[in-house]
Parts: structure tokens; C-alpha cells; sequence
């Protein structure tokens, strides 16, 4: 491990440091709202036009977060949900 990250340039390590969501960071779905944030009122839009993208962009992140986990039972856990009577 040592010797794979001993070449690591320092832009590299940055952009590990800023996507790594690190404990008591934000979460993935918080860093996209960051970015959203920043880069709409860098352009500056209206307070409630970034307000509609975060909105949309929270509600598309959460719910393709629930698909997976829909995908996962189904296809990766079949005896669990067999075990249990749940049916999709």
C-alpha cells in the first residue's frame, strides 16, 4: 500500500481528500448539494431557482439510493427476503 501511494502527486491527494466524505464530513448526497449550491450562486441564480435544484437534485439522490437497495434484496439477498415473505 505504501509503495502504490508513494507516487501520489499533490492534486491527486487532494482530490482524495476532497471525495473522500470522510466521518463527521458530509455525505456523498450532501457534497453534490455543496457543489450545486456553490456553482448556482457562483452563476448567480436566484435564491429559489438553487432552492428547485436542490430539491430535485436531493429527491433524484435519495430515490436512486432506494433502488439500489431494492436491486441489492432482490438480487443479492433472495434467500433473505424468501425467508421473511416479502415479495417485489
Amino acid at each position: 500500500m505504501r509503495e502504490a501511494s508513494g507516487g501520489i502527486t499533490a492534486e491527486q491527494l487532494h482530490a482524495v481528500k476532497y471525495w473522500s466524505c470522510d466521518i463527521g464530513g458530509e455525505t456523498p448526497t450532501g457534497r453534490w448539494q455543496i457543489l450545486i449550491e456553490h456553482e448556482m450562486t457562483r452563476e448567480g441564480h436566484s435564491v429559489e431557482d438553487v432552492l428547485i435544484a436542490l430539491t430535485i437534485a436531493a429527491a433524484a439522490m435519495f430515490n436512486s439510493g432506494i433502488g439500489c437497495w431494492v436491486v441489492k434484496f432482490e438480487y443479492c439477498r433472495p434467500l433473505a427476503r424468501e425467508s421473511v415473505g416479502v415479495r417485489l
